[in-house]
């Protein structure tokens, strides 16, 4: 079951997030143990972007996205390992653009590894597109420059249309 997170869901996340960055290669992440900011996902509550994967009355999986003027930012999107290859990270990509949808966004964007096969590639699978230097945004553009600055190399942004 795929829903809208609440306040205390944001308790269960952080775990999630770790083990899913366990499925990384070495040296792809930045080091260290930070995950993404509480601010980020009361953020995104507030704008229906913190959806939540439960099974057997457990959070295994979340997608955090946050409005950027008439946009959808995915900003991570982590399902625990233990719950990987079900289908629950395509939902949960399902329902990210469901929430853009309802609210009349234009498009969900993110960044990703162009590189590893669970990342573009899936993205692109759902119908994401690659985003090419000169059209991406100013939010785009940032994210990845922060991305490069902090260690993380072949990166890519993405976007899915909804309305043009």
């Amino acid at each position: 079951m795929i829903r809208i997170a609440l306040p205390h869901d944001i308790n269960a996340l952080a775990d999630i997030e770790h083990a899913a960055d366990g499925l990384f290669p070495s040296g792809r992440l930045p080091p260290g143990d930070s995950t993404y900011p509480r601010e980020g996902f009361v953020r995104a509550i507030e704008c229906d972007g913190l959806l939540v994967s439960v099974q057997l009355g457990k959070i295994v999986g979340f997608a955090v996205a946050e409005l950027d003027e008439t946009n959808f930012h995915l900003y991570l999107l982590a399902v625990h390992p233990d719950f990987g290859r079900r289908g629950l990270g395509r939902e949960l990509l399902l329902g990210t653009i469901n929430s853009a949808t309802v609210q009349k966004c234009q498009t969900v964007t993110l960044t990703t590894f162009d590189d590893i096969a669970w990342n573009a590639p899936f993205y692109e699978r759902i119908g994401f597109k690659r985003v090419v230097d000169d059209e991406q945004t100013s939010l785009l553009r940032s994210i990845l420059q922060a991305e490069q600055a902090v260690g993380m190399s072949n990166r890519v942004a993405m976007t899915y249309e909804i309305y043009k």
